[in-house]
């Protein structure tokens, strides 16, 4: 599971959003057709809800076997090890070793591959934690981790701090609360960006704890490494040069 779907072609429609993609948030956005490589997504159970080739909503009884085993297994074990995941909750943080963390589904994590479970069908929604031992290119900073989980769900900021492993990873010491967990998410609450990628707002103008809008978690929202930068710097331009070259040299 070492590569990628093979994507052949991108097809223009002609059609395009004239105001917002409620799915994305996006303005304007154009429909494409991808033309992609045979069986290029998974299909483990007509019992489950199936979205996407996602692993994680296959109708499997947990712990689903495609994640727990062979090569869903070896990604998993592998993005852990460089601290890179997908998951909605970062479950490695409640742990002193990978080797743990393995077996903990619960952040739910999504990976999407072909019907081999031997590619990714899609790797674009992930994030890098800020311990994570590749390139700080790659890395969410402290900060953005800390106010991510001060504006997530009510479960995940429990589980934070009911866990001392969590809170030394994330803030670096065990004596978090929850309301200095509130005290900075009222501080975001005046960052009308912020606000705007909210799900809820209260009528008073502060964030209220859940998924954003559109991303799956605030650790995606709020991803401020160098690369979600130069990602975004690079959307904005017409063409581009060399992008496999410049990438590898933030790579091991």
């Amino acid at each position: 599971m070492g590569s990628t779907v093979q994507f052949y072609a991108i097809i223009d429609t002609g059609l395009q959003y004239t105001s917002k993609n409620p799915a994305t948030g996006g303005e304007q956005e154009k429909c494409v057709l991808a033309v992609r490589q045979r069986q290029s997504r998974a299909f483990v159970s007509y019992q489950g809800y199936n979205f996407s080739g996602s692993l994680l909503m296959s109708g499997e009884d947990y712990p689903p076997a495609s994640l727990s085993t062979s090569n869903g297994l070896a990604i998993r074990k592998t993005l852990m090890k460089y601290g890179v995941t997908c998951e909605a909750e970062p479950r490695s943080i409640y742990y002193d070793n990978i080797d743990k963390a393995e077996s903990d589904l619960d952040g739910c994590w999504n990976l999407q591959a072909d019907a081999n479970l031997t590619h990714f069908m899609d790797f674009s929604d992930y994030y890098t934690l800020p311990n994570s031992h590749l390139n700080k290119w790659w890395s969410l900073t402290p900060k953005a981790f800390q106010e991510a989980f001060a504006l997530e769900r009510p479960t995940f900021q429990s589980n934070l701090l009911n866990s001392p492993n969590a809170m030394r990873n994330v803030f670096g010491c065990t004596d978090i609360t929850s309301d200095r967990l509130d005290t900075i998410r009222f501080e975001l609450s005046s960052n009308d960006s912020i606000k705007n990628a909210a799900n809820k707002v209260s009528p008073e103008g502060i964030i209220i704890p859940g998924k954003p809008k559109y991303c799956q978690c605030w650790f995606m929202e709020l991803d401020d490494s160098e690369m979600s930068k130069w990602t975004m710097d690079c959307n904005r331009k017409e063409t581009l040069e060399n992008v496999f070259l410049y990438i590898n040299q933030y790579l091991p």
